[in-house]
């Protein structure tokens, strides 16, 4: 998926967002605002994280031209000697600190 799927994908682009009806609607701002997150949170691996620099991947495997399944992972980048690998394996979800803490030391090595 590209990183303008991502973002659709996740904020359910094409659900109603607005009704130009019923508010005012700024294209321009609308525009500039999906760009700036677009560069903020979405690399060209997935959904990014701009403190700890993780990546969430994803993509799908397909067998004769249909779709048979999705892989997930996350790449978090190692720590420098600060140690910072926990932090961000915390940051992203409980499940991957349980994991991380369990097979990495603090800057990522097992």
């Amino acid at each position: 998926l590209t990183k303008e799927e991502l973002w659709e994908r996740d904020l359910k682009i094409g659900e109603a967002v607005h009704d130009p009806e019923e508010e005012e609607y700024d294209a321009e701002k609308s525009k500039t605002l999906r760009a700036e997150e677009l560069n903020t949170y979405y690399s060209h691996l997935g959904s990014y994280d701009e403190t700890y620099q993780w990546h969430n991947i994803e993509t799908l495997v397909e067998v004769d031209g249909r779709t048979a399944g999705t892989i997930k992972m996350v790449l978090i980048p190692r720590g420098n000697n600060e140690g910072n690998f926990h932090e961000a394996s915390d940051a992203h979800s409980r499940k991957l600190q349980e994991v991380g803490w369990k097979l990495c030391d603090n800057i990522g090595w097992p």
